[in-house]
């Protein structure tokens, strides 16, 4: 008779420190890469019958950390603490929303740290992406957490040896965040700020965790009073501002994705009946009305599914994927119908040129790109995509609500504007094209011009806005010349 062998499971961890492969499926990465042929394939299946287990929570879409993740979780005590390097796109995108909601359901999250010095996004050496760190503690059960809060850093300043960043932790250990956040300082004087710590309600759900978004908390109150169609705490406002605004799914329907127009079509260097606007270039793609720059020819044996997606063609536009350093337009409206193959066609239920170009004006506002901005995904710091998930629950202005003569200022303002050619979102505060859509709209809901002047001009010295800067030397390579004794004798 064979002997019993029994395998041990993973003991019970008071910490666990990670920063799991990023490893996904996407472009020329493959999970589990090192593996070949046959092999490969018998552990992706393997893993993709443990991560469908009802037991398991996570999504193979988001790559490897997701299940590395979970055994984590199953691995802590009750009290433990859990401590994670992850890719951003963990707080809002859609294929972690069961890592969210596993880690929101069983943990506090304590604290979450994110960086926003340009060029250097990121925790990891070994990656460009956009990163975030996660602190949380695993909940004793029926544990109240009613008034549980998470502190949210915003790093302006990503510490670049192990030295400064003992710096920024003993800072953060000594700071009580607040709602309207308190700065991080690692000596005196203004050039000591490295960041902002501000705290928010504790995530409960796989929904998204937006806070990490900007780098300031009052963006980020903006931003969600917006996404939520609350009253906007704005900067230099005395209250609150209350402004009507629905959401995209309760006005229009949004068309087919990339992936679905290189399935169905191909491009053709000759007139069709299926027109596109092909490509986001900056440098020709400037104002808020457009004409379609090329044809498509239906895939051959994909005729029929070709008919389908035309069905969905539109001649309002709105990015699907931006570069925040240099691209000018949020949203346009094109002289035909067209689909494409960078901005998602919408179809108003009730269509009229007119609500078009509201929207179109709206969506290149300090408001609506505030709203855009705080929906996307940050894939790596300028890099952002708007999904269609989110896009469907995007808030954009009522055109129901304007009075008679608000409606007419704002048509009027784009007869003005239309063709007039916005600069790039890193000059947002110089254009005076974005100006002039900021006064109409708050003549229009009766809003000051001071408040949304302001917000502007903070939005442009987001970094993810401000033009690239060379890269400071990295983690432990060296010391910057100009930079400051933290601890002087």
């Amino acid at each position: 008779m064979s002997p019993t062998v029994s395998l041990a499971g993973p003991p019970e961890l008071d910490l666990v420190v990670m920063n799991p492969p990023f490893t996904r499926s996407v472009g020329g990465s493959q999970l589990l890469g090192s593996l070949k042929g046959a092999e490969h394939a018998k552990a992706r299946e393997a893993l993709a019958d443990l991560i469908a287990r009802p037991d398991v929570a996570g999504d193979l879409n988001a790559g490897l950390a997701a299940p590395f993740i979970e055994l984590a979780h199953r691995s802590v005590r009750l009290g433990g603490r859990l401590a994670l390097v992850l890719p951003k796109t963990v707080l809002t995108g859609e294929s972690w929303a069961q890592t969210r909601e596993r880690i929101a359901s069983h943990w506090h999250v304590e604290h979450v740290i994110t960086s926003h010095e340009a060029g250097r996004w990121n925790f990891s050496d070994s990656t460009e992406l956009s990163e975030a760190i996660v602190i949380a503690r695993k909940l004793h059960p029926d544990e109240d957490r009613s008034d549980a809060t998470t502190a949210w850093t915003s790093l302006w300043r990503n510490p670049p040896t192990s030295i400064e960043a003992l710096a920024v932790a003993a800072a953060l250990r000594r700071s009580k965040p607040t709602y309207s956040g308190e700065a991080i300082t690692v000596g005196e004087g203004l050039e000591a700020v490295v960041g902002e710590v501000f705290a928010r309600p504790a995530p409960r759900d796989g929904a998204p965790w937006r806070h990490g978004t900007f780098s300031r908390s009052v963006l980020d109150a903006a931003s969600e009073a917006l996404l939520n169609r609350e009253p906007v705490p704005l900067p230099c406002a005395r209250a609150a501002i209350s402004i009507p605004t629905t959401r995209i799914q309760d006005i229009a329907a949004v068309g087919p994705d990339r992936a679905r127009i290189h399935d169905g079509f191909r491009r053709s260097p000759a007139v069709t009946g299926y027109r596109v606007l092909w490509g986001h270039d900056s440098t020709t793609l400037q104002t808020l009305q457009e004409t379609c720059n090329g044809y498509l020819d239906p895939t051959p044996g994909r005729e029929e599914y070709a008919t389908k997606l035309w069905a969905a063609s539109s001649c309002l536009m709105v990015a699907e994927r931006l570069w925040l350093t240099t691209h000018r337009c949020i949203a346009v409206r094109l002289d035909q119908t067209a689909l494409s193959n960078t901005f998602w066609p919408v179809t108003l239920k009730e269509s009229s040129e007119e609500e078009q170009q509201l929207i179109v004006l709206w969506l290149n506002s300090t408001l609506g790109l505030t709203a855009f901005i705080g929906a996307s995904e940050e894939t790596r710091g300028p890099f952002i995509a708007m999904k269609k998930n989110k896009l469907r629950e995007l808030p954009v202005i009522d055109a129901q609500s304007l009075s008679g003569e608000g409606r007419a200022l704002l048509l009027g303002e784009w007869q003005h504007l239309a063709e007039t050619p916005l600069q790039p979102l890193a000059d947002l505060s110089h254009d005076p094209v974005r100006a002039r859509i900021d006064r109409a709209f708050c003549e229009a809901l009766n809003i000051p011009v001071e408040p949304i002047d302001a917000l502007r001009s903070m939005l442009e010295n987001e970094p993810r806005l401000a033009k690239p800067r060379p890269r400071r030397k990295g983690r432990d390579s060296g010391r910057d010349p100009d930079q400051q004794v933290l601890f002087p004798l």
